[in-house]
């Protein structure tokens, strides 16, 4: 097996009791598929801010290949690594940077930009939901299976020399 560009070993954040990560261990090799997928609150800003040293880790420690291992440091924030300082936690701007850091070792970055998904968190907001998904060029919310088309497409030998992208997934709301 290939050494890691990315590897993080037993990271964990928490705010006040809440856990955003737990005792994390994850190594990205090149052409491995990997996604940080779940709903508001799961913690995916928080992991992505932990992966590019703008929040740090309670405990834990990320390196890249061939670099230096970087512990975690109570309160501190990291600069991060180069190529990723300016990104601030950002899903677009990490996309394209990792997409161009990562695509010399053979790395595809690209993330999807959903709009309204029909899911149980959803759900909850009723009407209010319905009303917003009806203002959509399709008129309808998406199903999470749509989503994951887009997704599965993009990590398909069908897109292989697509990276760097963050195709909408949004029922044409982005198009006006």
């Amino acid at each position: 097996m290939s050494q890691p560009l990315l590897q993080v070993d037993n990271l964990a954040k928490r705010f006040d009791g809440i856990v955003a990560t737990d005792d994390l261990t994850l190594g990205v090799v090149a052409g491995e598929l990997h996604a940080v997928i779940g709903p508001n609150g799961a913690g995916k800003t928080t992991l992505i801010s932990q992966l590019t040293g703008q929040l740090a880790p309670k405990m834990g420690a990320r390196r890249r290949r061939d670099r230096q291992r970087v512990p975690a440091r109570r309160g501190a924030r990291h600069p991060g690594p180069p190529g990723l300082r300016r990104v601030q936690g950002r899903d677009r701007p990490l996309t394209k940077a990792w997409a161009a850091e990562f695509g010399p070792a053979g790395a595809r970055v690209n993330a999807v930009s959903p709009g309204a998904v029909r899911t149980p968190p959803a759900e909850i907001l009723g009407e209010m939901f319905d009303q917003m998904a009806s203002a959509t060029p399709l008129g309808r919310a998406a199903s999470a299976d749509e989503v994951a088309a887009a997704i599965t497409h993009l990590a398909s030998d069908d897109a292989s020399y697509i990276t760097g992208a963050i195709p909408p997934v949004d029922a044409g709301m982005g198009a006006g």
